[in-house]
């Protein structure tokens, strides 16, 4: 049987896959929309964030693997703590408006 072989991805390949793969594993565990997901992950922002994360990781010598995984969950902690900033301010501004209102809830 022949072997098979397969050509290194380019850096923009393994960026790409990383993201598409944090997506994946954040969908199966958390059952947020797939499609979002890959968006927000591979978006320029998040291909810099890789980028950066998964060649520092080489070059301090970790190997690919390490490295895409330590990228993968640096993507993750950015992307939910984004989310968690956008949805605090969300409600202080909610909350403003209604104590503006006068209807601030008692709890």
């Amino acid at each position: 049987m022949a072997a098979i072989t397969r050509q290194p991805l380019t850096l923009d390949e393994t960026v790409e896959k990383i993201g598409v793969l944090t997506a994946v594993v954040v969908h199966a565990r958390y059952r947020l929309s797939i499609k979002d997901l890959v968006e927000h992950f591979t978006s320029e922002s998040a291909a810099t964030l890789v980028t950066d994360v998964y060649l520092g990781g080489i070059a301090a010598g970790l190997a690919h693997d390490d490295a895409a995984g330590e990228a993968g969950a640096t993507l993750v902690r950015t992307w939910s703590d984004a989310r968690l900033k956008a949805l605090a301010a969300a409600y202080e501004a909610k909350f403003a408006a209604d104590r503006e209102r006068g209807s601030v809830p008692v709890f």
